[in-house]
């Protein structure tokens, strides 16, 4: 039995960045789910940038064309509310609309809107294309400072089952366990503490077996699980460990830098991506 207070996992709002793509809208059944479990407002949020040959017309004509690209904006995210509103309709939803990057509205919008919870997709399963939600996926994961959960192209999610957290048994790792453990009693999800040894397992569990007995003293809950898997490289260690395990969620901390390099960059993230479908909710660590 769990003993666990689901309602502690406190994310209020969760917000979803769209380009109004196809790959956004193919995270949409996780996400309404995830809201409709944790009684999270959803909000939808588009930024959308201003063309540089704007910006060298008379400001009231500037005005007005950004006042054009905002209707725009607003009346596409209305759009997308009114579908999602027809097969989900007691989710409470939000929509939001910005001018300016990407990148620095996300951040003004987490702060001012208490978000508690990032849910966004990537597209193109022949590595991440430029765009929004190509390049600026691993620029979200390492600059904000709530979860980011990031859902692959192709992946078809409603529901989570068997989650892992990559973990070096960090103290500050304890606060994430505890949020992906909550996150698991949702979901009667298995959560599985992975560590990626290469030395002598002994060894490591000597190490490690203080940190465990933290983590199990801390979360009382029917579905914890450690594994350790040894490997010279931790990345293609958990890259096969996510294939062979039908893992619905791999979730990491910041602190794994290179690790999310190769998730978002070069052959590696084709392969994590087309084969293991997996997507990467990621916690920023404490600096």
């Amino acid at each position: 039995m769990s003993h666990l207070n689901k309602k502690a996992m406190e994310v209020k709002r969760i917000l979803f960045p769209t380009d109004f793509s196809e790959p956004t809208e193919n995270a949409l059944p996780f996400l309404l789910n995830l809201a409709k479990k944790t009684n999270s407002e959803v909000v939808f949020f588009n930024a959308f940038a201003i063309p540089e040959m704007i910006t060298d017309l008379p400001y009231d004509a500037i005005e007005k064309e950004v006042e054009v690209l905002e209707v725009n904006s607003s009346r596409q995210l209305n759009d997308l509310v009114d579908r999602v509103r027809e097969y989900e309709p007691d989710v409470k939803l939000t929509i939001l609309s910005r001018a300016g990057s990407f990148s620095t509205e996300l951040k003004n919008v987490i702060e001012e809107y208490d978000i508690g919870l990032v849910l966004m997709a990537t597209k193109g399963v022949d590595g991440i294309v430029p765009g929004i939600f190509g390049t600026h996926a691993a620029h979200v994961i390492e600059k904000v400072r709530c979860p980011v959960i990031v859902i692959p192209q192709q992946t078809t999610l409603r529901t989570v089952k068997n989650i892992v957290f990559a973990s070096e048994y960090h103290e500050e790792d304890l606060d994430t366990i505890k949020f992906l453990a909550r996150l698991a009693a949702y979901f009667e999800a298995t959560l599985t503490i992975v560590n990626v040894y290469s030395e002598n397992l002994i060894l490591e569990r000597l190490k490690t077996n203080e940190f465990q007995l933290m983590v199990e003293e801390m979360v009382v809950y029917h579905g914890l699980r450690f594994k350790y898997i040894k490997g010279d490289d931790a990345f293609q260690a958990l890259r096969d460990y996510v294939e062979e395990n039908s893992v619905d969620l791999l979730a990491m901390t910041t602190h794994h830098k290179g690790m999310f390099k190769r998730l978002f960059e070069g052959s590696m993230t084709r392969k994590m991506v087309s084969k293991g479908n997996a997507p990467i909710m990621a916690f920023h660590s404490v600096e």
